[in-house]
């Protein structure tokens, strides 16, 4: 991400449009349920417990390798749980969504209170890159940025960053800028308790003379990067911005069910940004409902980098070039895919 200038609310919020769903159709998309949630929450631990277990107890090298990678790969996607959990629609229960919010929160580096003011400022002003505190890359693109974010290094960085800063109680510049003060206290204890857990994984290493505690909860993250990042980063970048319609700055990809899976059907990105109340598990029936007025799915999440990394790669010199996947009132072109 390149950043010119702080990022700070616009002076009005855009007047987002939205493809009308009738109320009576919208209704049970917006029905929130346990079930769904505590299934897909307990089969991501259960996988973690697996692959974590035939990582330290393995005496083959090769397989504590590709265990250590695969239990990584599904740890990164506790950020996937900690974005549901920002938006309190995987679970009906508050409490529930509350404390899974902070335990994934913890996993991730980000603490999970000020990060779910920054991800709402993302749905108010998406792809607006003054003021979206959360624009991955943005044109012209600084690819060592990139490159850094990809590997989820950066965010890392940052996030732990903010934290100690925070738990000093002097909160960081866009704590000040999107969290309203009333929840200042909040993030400065959530802050302290998130670094003394940590402090508690570093002992338990310390006190068992092993790296495996560290290395499960904080190398984890990086190791398990790539698979996270290759579906997030299709979400806006390479589209249009400053624009106030998710039809032309957000994509909807068509994944595997492991992908989905893991992701939490965030693949279905257009119709979470158009109606980021309805559940993770009603998405693909919102897709159904709304998909004759939006541009067409992209086919695979290879799909939609191959038509991004070269339009990337020329607003290193030319800004300005954008993906077009409509015909717009000013009659621009649709790019062809």
């Amino acid at each position: 991400m390149s950043r010119r200038r702080p990022k700070a609310p616009l002076d009005s919020e855009p007047l987002w449009v939205k493809v009308a769903i009738d109320r009576k159709a919208m209704r049970p998309l917006q029905t929130r349920t346990n079930g769904p949630g505590l299934t897909k929450l307990a089969l991501f631990f259960g996988l973690l417990a697996a692959f974590g277990a035939v990582t330290v107890l393995s005496t083959n090298t090769v397989i504590t390798i590709i265990a250590f990678v695969l239990y990584g790969t599904v740890f990164a996607f506790a950020e996937a749980i900690l974005h549901e959990t920002h938006h309190r629609t995987p679970f009906r229960s508050l409490r529930i969504n509350e404390v899974v919010h902070f335990v994934v929160g913890a996993m991730v580096l980000k603490e999970p209170i000020r990060d779910r003011w920054l991800h709402a400022a993302h749905h108010t002003y998406t792809s607006y890159p003054d003021a979206d505190p959360e624009v991955l890359i943005e044109p012209p693109p600084n690819f060592t940025t990139a490159t850094l974010g990809f590997l989820r290094l950066r965010p890392a960085v940052r996030g732990l960053a903010a934290m100690l800063r925070n738990a000093t109680g002097s909160v960081d510049e866009l704590t000040r800028t999107y969290v309203p003060p009333s929840d200042h206290r909040k993030i400065v204890w959530s802050s302290r308790a998130l670094l003394g857990s940590y402090a508690v994984v570093v002992g338990t290493s310390i006190a068992f003379a092993s790296w495996w505690p560290v290395l499960l909860f904080f190398a984890a993250r990086i190791a398990g990067a790539p698979y996270h990042s290759l579906l997030i980063f299709v979400q806006h970048a390479g589209l249009e911005q400053n624009v106030p319609d998710f039809r032309d700055n957000t994509r909807t990809v068509l994944m595997s069910r492991i992908s989905r899976f893991l992701y939490w059907n965030m693949n279905y990105h257009l119709e979470h940004h158009m109606y980021p109340t309805v559940p993770f598990h009603a998405l693909p029936r919102l897709h159904e409902q709304i998909k004759d007025e939006c541009p067409a799915p992209y086919r695979s999440t290879w799909h939609a980098w191959r038509e991004m990394l070269p339009v990337l790669w020329r607003q290193r010199t030319e800004p300005s070039v954008v993906i077009r996947r409509r015909q717009l009132p000013d009659g621009l072109p649709v790019t062809p895919l």
